[in-house]
This record gives C-alpha cells, structure tokens and sequence, in this order.
C-alpha cells in the first residue's frame, strides 16, 4: 500500500476508535498521539507515536495535492513536507498571519497547483518534495513582501531561537540578508576575470560537486582577490570555477553524520550572513570548504561601533574564520583535496596583500581570548556562537562514524 493509503485508513481507524470510545464514555478527552499508537497497537498494529503525528499531519494539510497524493512517501514528508511547512507556519506567527490563513492561502494553493501542473508526467521519480517545499517558501515569500533569501534566513535563525521577535530576524537587514535568488531560480550569471584576464562567463565553467540532499543556487564571480601564502598551485591551474550558493533543507536525515553537519553549516552561514562563501567538496574532510567572500556582497562599509551593523560585521568575522580553520584549508596538508582553482585557494597560494582587504571579515583571525569574548558576548553573537558549537558537535559525530574522514583530516592537519 502506498503511503497516503495507509495515512488514510489509519486515520479513518483510529477516528472511529475515538468515537467508540466517547460514545460509551462521553466524557472522555482526545487520545493523545502516544494512546492512540497504543490504540492500534492493541489490535494489532504496529505503530507509534511518531507515525501518528506522520498520518494525522497529512491527512489534514497534504490532501489539495490531488494527482500527486499516491506519490508521497514517509521520507518525503517526514523530511520535507512536515518539519518545513510547520517551521514556516512558526514565522508566518511572526508575521502575524492566521494560522488557517496560512494554510489556506498559501500551502493549499501551492499544493493544489502543483498536482495539477504535473498530473500527466508525475510519476515515483518526478514527485520532488524539497521542490514543493521551495515553492510554499516562495509563495509565502511573495505574500509578506520578502525576499525568499530573507526568509530562509529568518527560519534558520528561528531554529535556532524561536523566541525572537520579527523586528530580531529583520535586523540588521542589509548586512544579514544574502543571496540574490531562490535555489530554485536561476540568477543571471556574472562575469569573472580568470587567470589570464580575460571574462568568463559563470554559466559556461564547471560547477563544484554538491553534498548529500543539497540543491544548487545562484551565486556570483567576484574579481579573483591578490594570493599570499599557504599552500602553492601549480602553473597550469585552470580559470576560476563558477561559485555556486549552497542553498537546501533546513532539516536533513539524522542517520547520515555528514548530511546532517552539512545542515547545521548551511543554518551557520545563514545566520552569519555568509551563504555565498560555501562550497561543496567531497575531497576535503569535512565534504565542504570556505570560500573568498562576495566583496560586491561584503564590500566594508563605515560603521558606529557597538551598532548592529558592527554587531553583524564581527559575527561575520568569527564565523568565517572558526570554519576556515576547521576545515583545515589552511594547511598545506589539504593541497590534495582543496579545489585549486577556487579564489580561496588562488589568493593564499602565493605572498601579497591579505585578500581579505575591504570587506567585512577581518584579515587576521581572532586572537584566543577574543574568541572567549565572543563566545560570552549576548545578543545575535550568543545565536551564531551556539550555532557554531551546532556545528563543532556534529562535526565530531561526523568523525567518528566516518573513520576515512577523520584520517583524511589528520593527514592535512599533520603537515
């Protein structure tokens, strides 16, 4: 039996179990998910509480997919529908939209327009629930007057933080906002100078591998920054890659260590306002490494210290150089895994000016004890430091599930 075939008989059952039950015992209250599980459970059943919460969520919110309905399956609800229609309906609260305004004018429409539309080609491979949860973002995006890059930010945050007001997530909007499109959008290509000064358009070069469950988004060609020092590339090096912004699930599978610190990297950059900067690598120990910032994206600008576009500058500052040093790109060790063409990997290789220079992030990294500071600092540093150490837990999860990685990173850290 197909999932949404199960969803329906088993809600249909356990309805008449509640009925049965109130018509002996008027007084009786609404089963719990937990009693109800243990309802079917004693006729036989298996279930539990879990899969109750799975059935109940879509047989009450997923039914305007029409054609699309016998194509759901656990996963795709579980992992997508589920957490990510319910994460955007805790900041559509923010907003101040009705809970069954939400619903119905937003996820229903959405849901309803895409069964229709794809009614005559859909089939078990065409059916993509991370998709349809872009659309319902985008849809909502469009109804508060919001960039969907915005959005995703707001919801990363709130992950993280549910009890931060509207005005939280919207400030400081100019230096936290990035990303020039949805994933699902493409953005028109901008044009970079390679090596040998000539422009290359971004949509004629290679793109980087991406890790596990992402989707691959706009992104831009900054001007390659001067080298200085770390590891050298060889004279044959290739034009610059194009950059692609990282852009996925806020949710991802828990049973796989390095998809869910892929996930918990992804909020950190959102926080920090630093999507552009990530870049995919399977090679690297981590599967992912730091890249140049945008410096149209970045570009620094003057400041009053302790106001929150300070604030938003020095949260840049200790996100992308606590996950640059993590990552071990650095070293001379990652030589073999690092993508040589990158600007990264281009503007440490040989000795010049800090390519860091007018931008938001600071051309050294934080000393130690100003690292302390900052993990003790409140306000938005408290939200991306706690997301960082998000990051540092899974991370070592990560390791030591994945042997093969571990030594990989031992190897660069070694030389």
């Amino acid at each position: 039996m197909r999932f949404w075939e199960v969803a329906k008989g088993m809600v249909a059952l356990l309805d008449e179990i509640e009925a049965e039950g109130r018509k002996a015992d008027p007084a009786m209250k609404t089963l719990g998910l937990r009693e109800q599980a243990e309802a079917l459970n004693g006729r036989g059943l298996k279930a539990n509480k879990s899969q109750v919460a799975l059935w109940r969520f879509a047989v009450s919110h997923l039914g305007p997919l029409g054609p699309g309905l016998p194509f759901l399956t656990v996963r795709s609800v579980l992992e997508h529908l589920q957490p990510r229609t319910n994460a955007l309906r805790g900041l559509a609260a923010k907003f101040k939209t009705a809970e069954a305004s939400y619903w119905d004018s937003i996820v229903y429409p959405t849901l309803e327009t895409y069964g229709q539309s794809r009614a005559r080609d859909m089939d078990d491979t065409s059916f993509d629930a991370s998709a349809l949860c872009d659309q319902i973002e985008a849809a909502f995006a469009d109804n508060v007057s919001e960039s969907v890059a915005s959005i995703r930010q707001m919801l990363s945050m709130l992950k993280l933080s549910p009890e931060l007001t509207l005005a939280d997530l919207r400030m400081p909007s100019p230096n936290l906002v990035v990303g020039r499109s949805p994933a699902h959008v493409e953005a028109p290509a901008a044009e970079a100078e390679d090596s040998a000064g000539s422009p290359t358009s971004a949509a004629n070069q290679p793109q980087l591998p991406l890790g596990p469950a992402q989707v691959r988004g706009a992104g831009a060609n900054p001007p390659a920054p001067r080298p200085t020092s770390a590891a050298r590339p060889t004279a044959a090096s290739s034009p610059a890659q194009a950059r692609p912004v990282a852009a996925g699930p806020l949710f991802a599978d828990a049973q796989d260590p390095l998809q869910a610190l892929h996930a918990e990297v992804q909020s950190l950059l959102a926080v920090a306002g630093l999507e552009d900067t990530l870049r995919w690598r399977d090679e690297m120990p981590l599967g992912f490494f730091i890249d140049m910032p945008d410096r149209a994206i970045h570009a620094r600008r003057p400041v009053i210290p302790g106001s929150p576009e300070f604030e938003a500058r020095t949260i840049k500052t200790v996100v992308w150089w606590s996950l640059v040093l993590m990552t071990g790109q650095f070293r001379d060790g990652v030589v073999p895994y690092i993508d040589q063409t990158s600007p990264f990997f281009r503007a440490y290789s040989t000795d010049g000016d800090s390519p860091l220079q007018n931008t938001d992030i600071e051309a050294v990294a934080p000393e130690l004890d100003e690292m302390l500071m900052h993990r003790l600092t409140p306000g938005r540093m408290q939200l991306a430091v706690r997301q960082l150490r998000l990051v540092e837990d899974a991370a070592a999860t990560m390791f030591a599930q994945l042997p093969d990685r571990w030594r990989r990173m031992l190897e660069v850290m070694r030389r």
